[in-house]
């Protein structure tokens, strides 16, 4: 990293001190003659300088694919800023000795450059790029669970099928015991020649055949799919009604009455073959082909979705590696394409154990990507703590620097005071002004994250607070016109720095806790700052509050001037204290 700040340094330095050098010079024609020469070399360093990043970005790829990728970005915002088409025009015009113009040229460029070199050494831009692969894992983990759902549902409708296929079969093998059965009756109904008590002893026979069959049938019906009930209670009923049949038949031949023995058999035969053919029917409804034609259309639709996921999670150009888990959607893609294979074969049951192993390995390859999601959270977190540390330490330290610059400005008379005071007051303002537009900066990255409810707020009244002390600076205000709302921002400014290191100190602990690893336990991202820290924080500005309501009702006391003079002020706070009510209420939904 070191390395790769050298470089960044060094193009920037290269370009601010070559072009400084190019500035017109007061009086100099021999100095004047030289600019165009001079000019030329800043883009010769600069060129180089490219040439040397890009071999930097290269040597980066393995190691620390993230910086590398941060050269690039420079590299490439070299290039659509057009920096060396615009060197090439700054020669052109000091050499035909335009210098106003090349004067404003450098500095737009100086400018640029400033901002490309800013962008990479802000620790906020590693943030950044942590929070891109955060979102890349997450968009990851949502595909696999998308995954997991479409596999449960394909596993689910090959059960139904391998349990209709099975119901099929069964109620084939019973149609096949019970035409057997009808045609035992039929034979016996014909023998005309056995001896009256034989055929009784037969029809017993058959009679208990029939009432096993008929409980049989009468238990497929409590497990069976709710549309075989009704057929499967119909055909028992039709097979029970044949028992009795048979038993009057016994009756009538032990009492020697063969017509009324035989017709009681005949209706017992014609019963049989009705449930025969009922449920030969149901079995033709219960039948899974087609059931299973749809659920392996399905699989192939989840074995190619899988195939599609395993090949977005391949290792990414540029050095990033493959995500985690990849291995694990590849391995459930390979058991999909086997359980639509069987599928295909009519085979639900080797089907439906291909289907359990892809699921495991879908909740294998989401455990994975969970894993890596709460590390690649905690390392996100750790580093925009940092970064926020160092960007809010800076802010303090300008911001106390410009307290002490105002009041030394404010310790004279108005009367007194030189030219130098006066552009010393604009400055005051304008760097003021800087401070709003970075502290703006700040909140918009709080509020991307959108882990905390009281940080980005607070950070949104600091930048208004620092626009209305740059506004009334430009407005050639001191004194008590802008002291105490510099003093409110340092508080600010402070507080937040403490609440950082509450937080990072709490992630030092937990990382003691679990070995070095990352938290868990935790199924959404941490917040930046804890809940306590933020509550500390919402106090702390409504103590500000009262305070500046109670110093605003001592200046209407005390001044000649009607109160309605402080109304902006009065409704200023207003609007404070009715954002602190929000702010507090969202909290308390949040817990």
């Amino acid at each position: 990293m070191r390395t790769m700040v050298a470089y960044l340094v060094a193009f920037a330095a290269c370009a601010s001190a070559g072009l400084a050098q190019s500035a017109p010079a007061v009086d100099s024609p021999a100095g004047d003659a030289e600019l165009p020469a001079r000019q030329q070399v800043v883009r010769a360093r600069l060129e180089r300088l490219e040439g040397r990043i890009v071999q930097l970005a290269r040597l980066l790829n393995e190691s620390e694919p993230e910086k590398a990728e941060r050269l690039r970005d420079a590299l490439k915002r070299v290039g659509e800023q057009q920096v060396d088409r615009r060197i090439e025009k700054l020669s052109e015009l000091l050499q035909s000795m335009q210098l106003g113009e090349a004067a404003g040229k450098q500095k737009e460029l100086l400018t640029d450059l400033a901002g490309i070199l800013t962008d990479l050494t802000d620790a906020l831009s590693d943030v950044e790029h942590k929070r891109k692969e955060r979102e890349r894992i997450e968009s990851f983990k949502r595909s696999v669970e998308a995954a997991l759902k479409r596999q449960l549902d394909a596993l689910y409708q090959t059960h139904q099928a391998s349990l209709q296929r099975k119901l099929a079969d069964e109620l084939r093998a019973a149609a096949e015991k019970l035409a057997e059965l009808a045609d035992r009756q039929a034979e016996l109904r014909e023998k005309p020649s056995e001896s009256a008590p034989q055929r009784a002893r037969l029809q017993q026979e058959l009679e208990n055949a029939a009432r096993a069959q008929a409980a049989d049938l009468q238990a497929k019906t409590v497990d069976s799919p709710e549309a075989a009930r009704e057929p499967l209670a119909e055909s028992a009923e039709d097979v029970a009604e044949a028992a009795r049949a048979m038993d009057a038949a016994q009756d009538n031949l032990r009492g020697g009455n063969a017509p009324a023995a035989r017709e009681r058999q005949q209706a017992a035969e014609e019963r049989l073959r009705r449930a025969v053919q009922r449920l030969r029917e149901q079995a033709q409804a219960a039948d899974a082909r087609e059931s299973l034609r749809q659920v392996e259309r399905l699989q192939r639709e989840a074995e190619q979705a899988a195939a599609e996921l395993a090949q977005q999670m391949l290792p990414q150009k540029g050095g990033k590696p493959a995500a985690p888990g990849r291995q694990s959607v590849e391995n459930a893609r390979e058991q999909m394409q086997k359980a639509a294979d069987r599928l295909g074969e009519d085979q639900p049951e080797p089907a439906e154990s291909a289907e359990r192993e892809a699921l495991e390995q879908l909740e294998k390859a989401r455990d994975e990507l969970s894993d890596a999601l709460r590390q690649v959270r905690q390392d996100e977190v750790e580093e925009m703590l940092t970064a926020l540390e160092q960007r809010f330490r800076r802010l303090l330290a300008e911001q106390e620097q410009l307290r002490t610059d105002v009041i030394l400005l404010s310790e004279k008379k108005k009367g007194t005071w030189t030219r130098d005071d006066d552009q010393d007051l604009a400055k005051a303002a304008a760097a003021q002004q800087a401070l709003t537009e970075e502290c703006r900066g700040v909140q918009r990255v709080l509020s991307d994250d959108g882990t905390t409810v009281v940080l980005p707020e607070l950070v949104g009244r600091l930048t208004r607070e620092m626009a209305e002390v740059s506004r009334r600076l430009g407005a050639g205000q001191t004194g008590a016109d802008v002291i105490p709302r510099m003093d409110d921002i340092l508080a600010s400014l402070r507080e937040i720095l403490d609440s950082i290191e509450a937080q990072k100190s709490e992630i030092e602990q937990d990382r003691g806790r679990n070995g070095g690893g990352p938290s868990g336990g935790r199924d959404g991202p941490r917040p930046l700052i804890p809940g306590s820290a933020e509550l500390k924080l919402l106090r702390n500005q409504q103590q500000r509050i009262n305070k500046r309501t109670s110093d605003l009702a001592q200046r209407n006391a005390d001044s000649a001037a009607p109160a309605a003079a402080h109304q902006a002020e009065l409704d200023d706070l207003a609007r404070w204290q009715s954002q602190l009510v929000q702010l507090a209420r969202t909290m308390n939904e949040r817990q």
